[in-house]
């Protein structure tokens, strides 16, 4: 999986900032940026914010093999460990995919100077676990890399609720400034579960 992400990765189209609040929320912040994005593989919507002449840094948190093949390709920084310092926190259809979401998201809030941005969320108010299932090729953007067989990915899926995390926001001194329905980090919708993107500021901003 890190190998066929890695091969690849290219400069993703704009297309793939539709619906982000990161396109309007780095008009709002002083630039440059400095943006740490959670689990964002090769970097892709980064490099669609330099191609739409936005200015920031941007930081990839990934694990450690990927960061290890990502190390200087492209203009993004990869790291396996969330900075402690940044202006935007970022993350996008990840925290269902992690062992500790509230621990993450404890981190990217305490982290963030200025705004924190969750994209494609698989939120409920109860905790359901599921295994997650996937074709290989249907992972990343751009060519699709030879000499890689499109296999069936398993791992494992959770809820996350939504009611923490406002919880973890007020504790670090955020308040919610949107919040857009959306299900495209939702593969069961139903039964309580649903898709929201949430952005918050830090009060005194804003």
């Amino acid at each position: 999986m890190n190998e066929f992400r890695a091969a690849r990765s290219g400069e993703a189209g704009v297309e793939i900032l539709e619906g982000n609040a990161l396109r309007w929320l780095i008009k709002m912040l002083p630039a440059p940026l400095d943006i740490v994005d959670f689990g964002g593989a090769t970097g892709e919507v980064g490099a669609a914010l330099r191609a739409c002449g936005y200015e920031a840094r941007y930081t990839v948190v990934e694990n450690p093999t990927l960061v290890a093949i990502m190390v200087g390709k492209g203009e993004a920084s990869f790291t396996a460990a969330i900075p402690p310092a940044c202006d935007v926190f970022f993350t996008s259809g990840t925290l269902q995919c992690v062992g500790d979401p509230y621990g993450v998201l404890e981190q990217g809030f305490a982290a963030a100077r200025s705004a924190v941005v969750l994209k494609r969320n698989n939120f409920s108010e109860r905790d359901i676990f599921r295994v997650h299932r996937s074709m290989l090729f249907e992972n990343g953007s751009g060519e699709i890399p030879p000499h890689f067989a499109n296999i069936e990915l398993t791992y494992p899926f959770r809820t996350v609720r939504e009611s923490l995390i406002r919880e973890i926001a007020a504790k670090k001194g955020f308040r919610m400034f949107s919040r857009t329905p959306e299900d495209d980090g939702v593969p069961i919708p139903g039964d309580g579960v649903y898709g929201a993107q949430l952005t918050f500021l830090r009060c005194g901003r804003g």
